[in-house]
This record gives structure tokens, C-alpha cells and sequence, in this order.
């Protein structure tokens, strides 16, 4: 409870600085209570694997703030909260988390424009790759910039530059620790009613920082991976829109060449809206994307997903979700079993209700079951996570 105490003193303070000098903001507090049946992410065969509990009651609490600041043309959105996790029966597991990003929308002109942006989220590591039961944190931190130059009405240039970390805090997870340097080149063209067609390189240099490499090593510790690809995005109606993106890629590993990888990804979506109050999206795609395992040094992800949004009336909202996708491991770490396929294939299911009886109130519920099935040894799961949510703002 003090926890919540001094958190709503200091949204109260910031309520009345926030009238004086600093725009629309917006704190809030959220109470959570969820429900996970698999919090370790356990093989289906392996329930008796230890004595700690599979199943558990998360409750959450969460306390924050949105920042909009207009100044001029320029446009600043700042971000902030910070929850605290406890766990019933696996008190060791108990956590805090904590989220700050801030972006600038800025303009240069009429016809230069772009972001700048940057954010750290340090949240408690997923379960499914690993047999520790210990508590690990997990730290994204990424920084980006881009810009886009409208230099005649039909054609765009649009540049990105992003520094991309994951770590984690635990010795044994650390050979996982990620850094990625991104930059992207698009040349698009745009016609009168809003369709657009254009031409997209990438280029992404990785690597692990923990990984020493030596003549005995079963593990790559960086590689560059290039791609270019056609996009598309045609609105075929006033109510529908079709995404498209086909590319080649071609992903080099300096000190393990047998991992090389040359071959094409794919992403097509289809969003339809009908009366303004339901939205089907559709999306398939294949995608080439970097592992956390010890199985591969990256993954070839395909996969589908089908979602809907549907206002029932202006206060209730219902939004459900259908995903699967196959991981197929490549670049195996260990030179011996180069060749051996290995795959999972994973199948999720959600449902989201959301009720807003106030205006700055929101209840949520929220249901969804995951799955994993793995040729890999003690790497099948299921899990169900139920969630109950309240949230206020002031």
C-alpha cells in the first residue's frame, strides 16, 4: 500500500504542476489480477520436474504518466510507469518493472518531417527458452531516428538509423545479450488517393557481446544481414487496404560461414472495415529473425494471424486474436549437427473485452492460450493466462 501511496502523492503533484507549464498530461494507476496456469513455460511431460508451483495469481500494480507537449510545429510525447509483481505461491519471482520512452515528432518545412525517439523497458524475462527457474530480468534499450523528405507531391525519401539492446541480468542468460544497428532507405511513390508503391533497403549489423569466440566455438557472435524489398500498400476501397512486401535477404556470419542464409521474406496484410465499428485484419508472412537459443543463431519465422475489432457500442469493445506460426532453427550452433531440422510450431488464442463505464475509467478482461510444439527435447507447453484489469486516470 505504500507502494500506491506515494505514487498517487506524486500524481498529485504533477496534476497541478501540469495546468501551469506543461500541457496535456495525463497520469494514471492500474490494478491488475492475472491468472497463468504455466508460468515456466514446462513441458507438458515435466510436471513433476521440481516441487515450485506451475500455475500462479500475478497481482500487479501499476503507476504512470503520458506527457503531450505541442510546442510550435513540433510535437514532444513522454511516457513513463513503473509496476510492482507479486506472486502468490512463487514469491522469489516477485519483481519490479519499468517502462520510460520519449519521442519527437518533429518538422522541418512543409516537406521534412520525422522521429526522434528513444526508450528502456526492464521487465522480468520470458520462461520459454530456458530450464532456470531463477528470476531474470530482461532490459530492452533502443534509440532511433528518421526522416522523411517530400521533395516533389508523388515521390518520398525516407532514411532510419536505430541502436537496438537486449540484456539480460542473470550470468547464465548473458551469452544472449543483443545489439543490433539498423538503417533503412525507402524510396516511395505516392498517388492522389493515397496508394503507394516504393523500394526498401535494410541493413542490420548484430551482434553478442558475451559470446568470446575461439577455434573450439559452437557459437557466432555477430553477423549482417541485408535486405531489399518491394512495398505496396493499395487501397482497394474506402474500407479496405491491402499491405504487401516481398524482398530478398541475404544474412552473413563472418566466423561460421556454414551458416549463411540467402533466400526471400514475404509480409501481406489485408485490413477491412465495416460501418465504422467492426475491423478484420489478415496478415501472413516470412520473416527472417534472430534467436535466443541455443538451437540456432537465427529463425525462419512463418507464420498468420487473424485479428478482429469490433465496438459493440461506445463503451464496450471486443477484440479477438487467432496466430500461428512455425520457427524453423537455422544456423545451428554446433558445426556437428549443421543439417538437423529442428522446428516448433506455435498456435495462440486471445480475447479482449474492453468496458469504459467512465470516461476515465477502463475495465479489461482478458483471455489467452498459448502453445508449443517442438521436436526438441522438453520443449512442448501450453499455457492459459486469464487477466482482470482496472484502470484509472486523472
Amino acid at each position: 500500500m505504500r507502494f500506491i501511496a506515494n505514487n498517487i502523492v506524486s500524481i498529485t503533484v504533477l496534476i497541478s504542476l501540469s495546468s501551469n507549464v506543461l500541457g496535456d498530461i495525463t497520469p494514471f494507476i492500474s490494478f491488475s489480477s492475472i491468472v497463468d496456469s504455466n508460468i515456466y513455460k514446462r513441458d507438458k511431460k515435466s510436471d513433476n520436474f521440481s516441487a515450485t508451483s506451475k500455475d500462479d495469481v500475478i497481482i500487479k500494480t501499476t503507476a504512470g504518466l503520458n506527457l503531450d507537449l505541442q510546442v510550435s510545429k513540433q510535437k514532444f510525447i513522454f511516457s513513463g510507469q513503473v509496476s510492482k509483481n507479486n506472486f502468490d505461491k512463487n514469491k522469489q519471482l516477485d519483481n519490479f518493472s519499468n517502462s520510460l520512452s520519449a519521442r519527437w515528432n518533429w518538422l522541418a518545412g512543409r516537406n521534412l518531417s520525422g522521429v526522434f525517439a528513444a526508450n528502456n523497458h526492464v521487465s522480468l524475462a520470458n520462461f520459454a527458452n530456458t530450464t532456470s527457474l531463477k528470476k531474470n530480468q530482461q532490459t530492452e534499450r533502443n534509440i532511433m531516428f528518421s526522416s522523411n523528405w517530400r521533395y516533389h507531391p508523388a515521390w518520398k525519401i525516407g532514411g532510419y538509423i536505430g541502436l537496438y539492446n537486449y540484456f539480460y541480468n542473470l550470468n547464465d542468460r548473458k551469452e544472449f545479450d543483443l545489439r543490433q544497428h539498423i538503417t533503412t532507405i525507402d524510396l516511395t511513390y505516392l498517388t492522389k488517393i493515397g496508394n503507394k508503391v516504393g523500394l526498401k533497403f535494410n541493413s542490420i549489423l548484430g551482434g553478442y557481446p558475451n559470446r568470446i569466440i575461439t577455434n573450439n566455438s559452437f557459437f557466432d557472435n555477430q553477423f549482417d544481414q541485408k535486405e531489399l524489398s518491394l512495398f505496396v500498400l493499395w487501397k482497394a476501397s474506402t474500407k479496405s487496404v491491402l499491405n504487401y512486401s516481398l524482398g530478398l535477404v541475404s544474412r552473413k556470419h563472418p566466423n561460421f560461414d556454414k551458416r549463411d542464409f540467402n533466400g526471400f521474406e514475404v509480409d501481406i496484410g489485408y485490413d477491412w472495415r465495416l460501418k465504422n465499428r467492426l475491423l478484420i485484419s489478415l496478415q501472413g508472412y516470412q520473416k527472417i529473425i534472430p534467436s535466443n537459443t541455443n538451437f540456432a543463431s537465427y529463425l525462419q519465422n512463418t507464420g498468420f494471424d487473424i485479428s478482429s475489432i469490433w465496438s459493440l457500442t461506445e463503451k464496450l469493445k471486443l477484440t479477438l486474436l487467432l496466430g500461428s506460426k512455425l520457427h524453423k532453427f537455422l544456423g545451428n550452433p554446433n558445426p556437428v549437427d549443421i543439417n538437423n531440422n529442428f522446428g516448433e510450431a506455435y498456435n495462440n488464442y486471445s480475447l479482449n473485452i474492453g468496458y469504459k463505464p467512465y470516461r476515465n475509467v477502463d475495465l479489461e478482461f482478458n483471455y489467452s492460450f498459448n502453445d508449443r510444439d517442438s521436436n526438441l527435447f522438453l520443449r512442448n507447453y501450453e499455457s492459459n493466462l486469464i487477466r482482470l484489469s482496472l484502470i484509472i486516470k486523472f
